[in-house]
């Protein structure tokens, strides 16, 4: 016997989001999840999980390259899943976090292109500095020498933003408003909302 919610039947095709740091994509993709009955993976938890550390511990001891590798690779296994064949066969509808990191490189940037052509959307919850600072605990003086959090959260937007917005079918601003108001504009705007 199935245990959880049942799928509604209004996200039949699963949904990818990605977002820039901040956004709240990992916690609007489990209320949607819920909502839908649909099962929730987050690129970046998956990563950890495979490289066995977490992603600010893979970068130190590995390096960027060696999380952006296996980023990739699972990026593209998950939306290979919820996506199918190009006619929709073997497709494992899901709620699917893509990390903006994993955004910019080409293959995901295509998977996720292809993706929304078969009526998946693809959702990019954006977020500007002060309600992203807010969330991410960047409020505070950082230490003398390292640089200012927010100036390098702003430049790592500046460089993500573009990629995420070139490849979504929808785009939601989750600036001043709480997990469960960005999940209802995230399915407004895609027209998958779930009966409440």
């Amino acid at each position: 016997m199935p245990t959880g919610p049942m799928p509604t039947g209004l996200m039949p095709n699963g949904l990818v989001l990605t977002g820039l740091p901040g956004s709240g994509a990992s916690s609007v993709a489990r209320v949607l999840g819920a909502r839908h009955g649909l099962p929730v993976h987050d690129t970046d938890r998956e990563v950890e999980t495979r490289l066995g550390a977490a992603a600010s511990d893979i970068f130190v001891r590995q390096g960027e390259q060696a999380f952006r590798e296996a980023e990739r690779v699972v990026a593209l296994e998950l939306l290979a899943r919820t996506v199918g064949d190009r006619a929709g066969e073997g497709r494992e509808p899901a709620v699917v976090v893509v990390g903006g990191g994993a955004v910019a490189q080409q293959a995901v940037a295509e998977a996720l292109r292809a993706a929304a052509a078969t009526g998946v959307p693809v959702v990019f919850l954006d977020v500007a500095l002060p309600d992203a600072a807010r969330r991410l605990g960047l409020l505070g003086a950082a230490p003398a020498g390292l640089g200012s959090p927010r100036a390098l959260w702003q430049r790592l937007a500046d460089q993500r933003r573009a990629a995420c917005r070139a490849v979504a079918s929808v785009v939601v601003a989750t600036d001043g408003i709480g997990v469960d108001e960005v999940a209802d504009r995230v399915e407004e705007s895609s027209g998958t909302e779930a009966d409440r």
